[in-house]
């Protein structure tokens, strides 16, 4: 299935349809890092992103338990700290704000 962008707020990942089968991803509009994984019987909170042409994959936690804003946080810590490993990276963008 292709990847959705949505603008992520507890209410529109709250209702998200559940795929019969398999998984839906779902992009933040606001933070594009952070990912909904949507399957039949859950929804996970994810940071994806590629730095040096190496992909990085890190489950957050399961919605409701971890609500959308401290995941756009937890997603800005990590990309803060794969920047000061990797040096300046400017292909990976996330902010609360408009763009």
């Amino acid at each position: 299935m292709p990847i959705l962008d949505l603008r992520f707020s507890n209410k529109s990942i709250h209702q998200l349809p559940h795929p019969l089968t398999g998984c839906q991803e779902y992009r933040d509009i606001h933070c594009q890092n952070l990912r909904a994984l949507v399957y039949p019987n859950r929804i996970t909170l994810a940071f994806r992103a590629t730095i040096n042409n190496q992909r990085i994959y890190e489950t957050l936690g399961q919605f409701p338990q971890l609500c959308v804003e401290d995941a756009r946080q937890h997603v800005m810590k990590l990309l803060a700290d794969k920047k000061s490993s990797c040096g300046s990276v400017p292909s990976i963008h996330c902010g609360t704000g408009h763009q």
